[in-house]
């Protein structure tokens, strides 16, 4: 299995390969941001190193967020306002309005990203977030 730094490098590469501006990157909440919970907290735990990756990732011009979540609503709009307040930006929730339907591809029920940062996904937070947060070096160029 790559590791995050690796999956990072590869989505760049295949963005610079293909003339592509941006990249998008969806984001899980439980389990990723924060540890795995039936309740909602206003005030959550955080893992170590997720906010400060998250903000540098939010002041990357090609670089957009998207919160992939199975919250309900509510929750969801909470939690952008929670990162929202720790100056994380949050460009969709749950798609891409940015990337349609293509000749080759259907993004109708599937919204296109270019990486995927979940636990469901191998994503470590303890460890992961670090690594993530060096890798996001590659796009300053």
């Amino acid at each position: 299995m790559l590791s995050y730094a690796e999956l990072f490098n590869q989505a760049y590469m295949t963005m610079m390969s293909r003339n592509w501006d941006t990249l998008y990157v969806a984001l899980d909440v439980h389990g990723t941001i924060i540890p795995l919970s039936y309740k909602f907290d206003e005030d959550p735990v955080v893992y170590p190193h997720a906010i400060e990756t998250l903000q540098k990732m939010s002041k990357m011009p090609n670089v957009r967020i998207i919160l992939f979540t199975s919250s309900y609503v509510d929750h969801t709009e909470s939690f952008v306002k929670f990162l929202k307040n720790h100056r994380v930006k949050i460009d969709f929730v749950n798609g891409n309005r940015e990337v349609g339907n293509t000749e080759t591809g259907c993004f109708t029920r599937k919204f296109f990203y270019s990486i995927l940062i979940d636990d469901k996904a191998g994503f470590d937070p303890l460890k992961d977030w670090v690594e993530v947060n060096k890798a996001l070096d590659i796009f300053k160029n």
